[in-house]
């Protein structure tokens, strides 16, 4: 099986990616302190892997946003 290297997605699509990540990430770090208070080192570790993936993912959806500023003049204005 092959993936396709573009897709289609709107912002709205990437909102709810994001949303939906943000809410496996808060999961996945209280599994990590729930599995730290019962000393479980290998449910930390599981935790901590995905927390780790999550957060990568997440960098790379905020790294490939064009983000605007606001200009009195212009209504958006690309930044940096």
């Amino acid at each position: 099986m092959r993936y396709k290297r573009r897709f289609r997605l709107n912002p709205s699509d990437i909102d709810v990616i994001e949303s939906c990540l943000s809410k496996e990430l808060a999961n996945r770090s209280q599994a990590f302190l729930d599995s730290a208070k019962q000393e479980d080192p290998q449910a930390m570790n599981e935790a901590s892997s995905g927390i780790a993936e999550i957060t990568e993912l997440l960098g790379k959806i905020h790294n490939q946003k064009n983000w605007f500023g606001r200009d009195p003049k212009n209504r958006a204005v690309p930044m940096g």
